[in-house]
């Protein structure tokens, strides 16, 4: 799905620690908007991927250098695993990908 992304700022990550004596797991939260239907407003998803939570400081300069609103890629990968126990567990993975300065429609009026 393409977003639009407005800077940097528009994403937070942290480490949040779910119960006492527990290991702490990210927490990224990204605030967006559909590309291609930005009047719904702003939309926000809250992730404790760590592979998402990796990533948020590459991500953070590829918006810096888009100056503005930046056109990106937001997409939920399935991953799946058995454990121990022979259980079948799957999961999803958000990633994203900075395509480059979203333009507006209206500048390309002929």
């Amino acid at each position: 799905m393409r977003v639009v992304i407005s800077g940097p700022e528009s994403i937070k990550a942290g480490l949040l620690t779910a119960a006492p004596r527990c290991e702490p797991q990210p927490s990224t939260r990204l605030s967006f908007r559909l590309a291609d239907a930005h009047a719904l407003g702003g939309f926000r998803l809250s992730s404790p991927s760590w592979d998402l939570a990796e990533s948020v400081p590459t991500l953070r300069t590829a918006l810096s250098e888009t100056d503005g609103d930046a056109l990106c890629e937001l997409v939920a990968e399935t991953g799946e695993f058995t454990t121990r126990d022979g259980a079948a567990l799957s999961y999803c993975r958000p990633s994203i990908k900075v395509i480059g300065p979203r333009h507006n429609p209206d500048q390309h009026a002929a």
